[in-house]
């Protein structure tokens, strides 16, 4: 399903979604769900990308910022993607007040395949974020 566009038509759409996935009993997931509610604001996600690809890229960025102590939630978003039994998600951000988020969304946009957030403070300096 490489290529895949985006068929979302608006952020209100994607943030929509978003709400209605998030899970509540996933910190990363609730944090952001708390973050849409209080006005936060989604991108909307670009082509689906392999799983396969991300997994290497989100690793090194997680490690990144534990070996610089940067705080952040999210850290069983690799596990997430490599169990979620999809082989593409996209992506969309989610920037809030507080935190920037990155959440992995199956193509099918039935699931989440993984949340990470990290204080926006840091976001646009020390983490390149998608959207």
């Amino acid at each position: 399903m490489a290529g895949r566009m985006r068929e979302m038509t608006g952020v209100n759409e994607v943030k929509a979604i978003l709400l209605r996935l998030l899970e509540v009993d996933n910190p990363a997931d609730a944090a952001c769900r708390v973050a849409l509610q209080e006005g936060a604001i989604a991108s909307l996600p670009g082509e689906a990308v392999a799983i396969s690809s991300l997994v290497p890229i989100y690793s090194r960025r997680l490690d990144h910022l534990r070996s610089k102590g940067t705080r952040f939630i999210g850290g069983d978003a690799i596990d997430r993607l490599r169990n979620s039994g999809a082989d593409e998600v996209l992506i969309t951000s989610v920037h809030g007040a507080r935190d920037t988020f990155v959440v992995f969304i199956t193509p099918d946009k039935t699931a989440v395949a993984g949340c990470v957030g990290i204080d926006s403070a840091v976001a646009n300096q020390d983490f390149t974020w998608p959207g």
